[in-house]
């Protein structure tokens, strides 16, 4: 699948400059500028290319407005606001000493994921909240934007490590593919800051796919669910392949995964397992666009119905070439691995003698020589192709074959 992050790929990450020449324990606001005036109360207003600096976060603007009462900077002219999780470009907006800023018009940029975008109003809270209003977001680079997503607003606790959006539109070329009201999504890759936002993307077989990642995880649980409430096989069989490659709930694998899936309750109810090694590759496509596009499972349906009298066809004949299961060996298997591998790891000789010493304790009496005349015959039987079985080490089954090469 072609994702939306390969088909116009953001530019490279941004990292902001770290201040070097603060102290890590000095929280003060740090205030450069080409021009300063000061008046008795403490009120300044600063012009030229003025730097506010706290911490890791930085506001560079034309002029500045320093209110040393309330601790309130107003900021305006070729703003650009920076901390470790965002970079905002306005033309206006104001910060206070606590950490809080907000920001009217702006464009913004991730710092920790390919994405930027557009709101008409950023709020930047102390408490690692962060609330955006009439949000456009990409990862196309700027003058490409194949793909937006559109929000009435976004609100992201990075402390909470949840964030949540409205009104939310996809737009592919410019023409809306998705909307809903709402979604709530994780924040960050294994629970580090930044935004997990949906992705979008297209394949040839599988069409446009818009994934929410929580949304993907509940769908996924509900599938599960309704999947063991089917009572018959052959149905339950049919709901994993159509449902699971319908979700796309991994990167990849989808469609195998849910051919594997069919499996799982034929299998379970002692049935012929299913097999597409005949089924024409186009059928299985069409079938599954069917679903995809149309809503449609009739054409899916009658492959799958295809491809299972096939499956039962094959495996009658391989059931047929293969005969029936050797019983006693199924039912002592665990004893003769036991037993075998107790033999070769303490040098023994493959006899009678020394298999019957060993199995005694662990084969019923009436079924001991039987036992016996099929453990001696694995033994001398063995071979570099099949002790591995036996759960033998090779180092084990050469020191084994050398003590009886020397008798």
């Amino acid at each position: 699948m072609v994702r939306a992050g390969d088909m116009c790929p953001a530019p490279p990450k941004y990292r902001a400059p770290i201040a070097s020449d603060i102290a890590a324990d000095d929280h003060r606001i740090q205030i450069d500028s080409d021009d300063a005036v000061l008046d008795a109360d403490g009120h300044a207003v600063l012009t030229g290319r003025v730097k506010v600096r706290q911490d890791a976060r930085s506001v560079t603007s034309d002029s500045v407005n320093y209110d040393n009462k309330t601790g309130r900077i107003s900021v305006k002219g070729a703003v650009d606001f920076e901390d470790p999780k965002l970079r905002v470009r306005s033309d206006a907006g104001t910060y206070d000493i606590s950490g809080a800023a907000n920001f009217d018009k702006a464009n913004f940029q991730l710092m920790d994921r390919n994405g930027r975008g557009f709101a008409r109003d950023i709020d930047v809270l102390p408490d690692g909240k962060l609330a955006l209003a009439s949000v456009r977001y990409t990862t196309c680079p700027v003058g490409n934007e194949d793909w937006m997503l559109q929000a009435s607003s976004i609100d992201l606790d990075t402390a909470g490590q949840e964030g949540s959006a409205h009104n939310v539109l996809m737009r592919f070329k410019s023409v809306p593919i998705f909307y809903t009201p709402y979604i709530s999504f994780p924040l960050g890759d294994e629970r580090k800051s930044g935004v997990l936002f949906p992705s979008f993307g297209h394949s040839g077989t599988n069409g446009y796919q818009f994934e929410v990642p929580s949304m993907i995880e509940e769908c996924f649980d509900q599938i599960l669910a309704t999947a063991a409430a089917i009572k018959d096989p052959f149905e339950q069989a049919f709901f994993a392949m159509v449902h699971l490659p319908y979700l796309q709930p991994f990167e990849d694998v989808n469609k195998r995964v849910s051919r594997l899936a069919a499996n799982i309750p034929l299998v379970r109810g002692n049935l012929c397992p299913l097999s597409f090694v005949d089924v024409p590759e186009r059928a299985y496509v069409d079938g599954l666009l069917a679903v995809y596009e149309l809503n449609l499972v009739e054409l899916l349906r009658d492959v799958f119905v295809w491809a299972y009298e096939r499956s039962s066809q094959r495996y009658a004949a391989i059931l047929q070439s293969t005969g029936e299961p050797d019983r006693f060996r199924l039912r002592f298997r665990t004893e003769l691995t036991e037993v075998v591998g107790d033999i070769v790891r303490r040098l023994a000789p493959p006899t009678a003698e020394e298999v019957t010493k060993v199995a005694a304790d662990h084969v019923p009496s009436e079924h001991l020589d039987d036992f016996v005349r099929m453990a001696v015959k694995e033994l001398q039987d063995l071979h570099e192709g099949n002790y591995a079985r036996f759960r033998l080490r090779p180092s084990e089954y050469r020191s084994w074959r050398e003590a009886q090469a020397r008798g």
